[in-house]
């Protein structure tokens, strides 16, 4: 599991409307790896994209379709694979 294969497209569909460069609402871009990099602790399930994307997390609400299934990829990527940008 990766940022490129994987959980960029998520954010590009869920997050990246708000969450930009230019237009970062709460200040945190999510339109590149490096930006999301910048809430996400590799290893850790405090990192912040991982307590706000989960249920009941301030984000979660914001995912479409299948939002569980989506927070646990965000768990997953960060917790399991470190957060890898690449396989």
């Amino acid at each position: 599991m990766s940022y490129d294969q994987d959980l960029a497209p998520i954010f590009a569909t869920d997050c990246v409307s708000c969450h930009r460069a230019g237009n970062a609402r709460g200040g945190y871009a999510m339109d590149s790896y490096a930006a999301v990099m910048t809430m996400v602790t590799p290893g850790s399930a405090s990192s912040h994209l991982v307590t706000s994307t989960r249920s009941g997390g301030s984000m979660y609400r914001y995912f479409s379709g299948d939002a569980a299934s989506k927070s646990e990829l965000v768990r997953r990527w960060v917790v399991e694979n470190n957060a890898a940008q690449a396989r």
